[in-house]
């Protein structure tokens, strides 16, 4: 019970998000709203993450689309540490995080495209580049781990 009502104040909170449920309610599983830059709140993009979340960073944690929004379901058992946890919450840091680039990217390539089609029609004023744009990073690659179950 210690372990799941500590992880998910923990979780919210680098998370940046608000934990509302009376501690009287946790038992060993917790249910934690996920952030909105992880993408919509549905079905498929709920199996995405999952599948993310254990394809590269060896963690298996049920993911749910509710209400439009997404939530994990992190079921805390006896070989879970607070170790555990943490991988949790840095790898959907991760993920939202790279998925914030994807987007950049994505926005320069559109960009690139509108400023083509410009000169195509011989426009002498093209727009510039939003400076929210930001150029594309290294992509950062990590050792696997051994696979946890939350």
């Amino acid at each position: 019970h210690d372990l799941a009502w500590q992880s998910a104040q923990l979780l919210c909170r680098r998370w940046r998000l608000e934990w509302t449920t009376p501690e009287s309610m946790v038992g060993c599983m917790v249910t934690v709203p996920l952030p909105e830059r992880l993408g919509a709140g549905d079905a498929a993009n709920a199996q995405r993450l999952r599948d993310a979340l254990f394809e590269r960073h060896a963690i298996e944690v049920p993911v749910i689309a509710r209400g439009g929004a997404l939530w994990a379901r992190v079921s805390l058992q006896v070989y879970n540490d607070a170790a555990d946890v943490e991988r949790f919450a840095d790898a959907v840091v991760a993920r939202s995080t790279a998925l914030s680039k994807l987007r950049v990217t994505w926005a320069q390539q559109n960009w690139r495209c509108a400023a083509t089609y410009f000169r195509i029609l011989g426009k002498r004023s093209l727009p510039r580049m939003p400076a929210k744009v930001a150029p594309r990073t290294a992509r950062n690659t990590s050792e696997p781990r051994d696979a946890v179950m939350l």
